[in-house]
């Protein structure tokens, strides 16, 4: 089936068109209004080396933010998502979902390792999605300073963790609930439409039967040898016979013959 036998068909049914829309409609609308819209609380956080760590002559630690730190973001980056921290998480009711990454930007093509820890909690209840994000935050200091000490690192000597943007209330992010609204209507429609589809090439199929039974019956009751209606008999090309009941025929009087001479004397002896 074609799209012009498609769009035939809807506008031979266009009370089915209309229902499967309404229907559609309906089920999207439903889902719209059921589905919690995820609320999202972001926090940003850089590991900052110590000053002496490259020149001794820099007091600004922030100018030795280098490819060795970064590789140290992703090492605590790591560990934030292991199992054990999503179980302290766990113990401490922050109960919302989230995700960590130092990555500097969402496109493989150009993402490269940074020195910024970028923590994004979700719930439903956006104080729990803040919640979640602050305890990812101090998971992420405890993570640090356990991975320095297991190295007898000197105090003076560590890294530590600067706060950008502290976590605030979740707020709706994208547009969720509309793609899963409108991914159900599209599901609901199609369906429906093929529903629709079957059930006009059942019901075409046994009108054709129907017809086909209708002809066959006229055919039977015709006698043999008869002429369809509106057929002509053939054009005789002789006088018509007469038929065996069509009675006595009557034969044409012979021509009378002119009286001759002789016939007048033995008329006029006789008188």
């Amino acid at each position: 089936m074609n799209v012009a036998e498609l769009g035939q068909v809807l506008l031979r049914r266009w009370w089915a068109t209309v229902v499967i829309l309404i229907v559609a409609a309906g089920a999207a609308a439903g889902v719209a209004t059921t589905i919690q819209p995820v609320l999202q609380s972001q926090a940003v956080v850089v590991l900052v080396p110590p000053a002496r760590a490259a020149d001794p002559g820099l007091a600004n630690p922030f100018l030795n933010l280098n490819y060795s730190v970064a590789q140290l973001a992703g090492v605590v980056s790591a560990m934030l998502s292991s199992d054990a921290t999503e179980s302290t998480l766990s113990l401490v009711g922050a109960t919302g979902t989230y995700t960590v990454s130092n990555l500097t930007s969402d496109n493989p093509a150009f993402a490269q390792l940074g020195v910024q820890l970028t923590i994004v909690a979700s719930s439903t209840d956006p104080e729990m999605a803040r919640f979640t994000a602050r305890q990812v935050v101090e998971q992420a200091r405890v993570a640090l300073q356990v991975l320095q000490e297991q190295q007898s690192i000197a105090a003076d000597d560590r890294v530590n963790l600067a706060e950008l943007s502290a976590p605030g209330l979740g707020v709706a992010s994208g547009n969720g609930r509309i793609r899963a609204a409108g991914a159900v209507a599209v599901v609901v429609a199609a369906v429906l439409l093929i529903m629709l589809l079957v059930i006009d090439t059942l019901v075409a199929a046994r009108r054709r039967r129907r017809a086909a039974k209708r002809a066959a019956r006229r055919d039977d009751a015709q006698p043999d040898g008869a002429q369809p209606d509106g057929a002509s008999a053939p054009d005789a090309e002789a006088g018509t016979e007469p038929s065996a009941g069509a009675g006595p025929v009557t034969e044409p009087a012979a021509a009378t013959e002119p009286a001759t001479a002789g016939s007048r004397r033995s008329a006029g002896r006789q008188q």
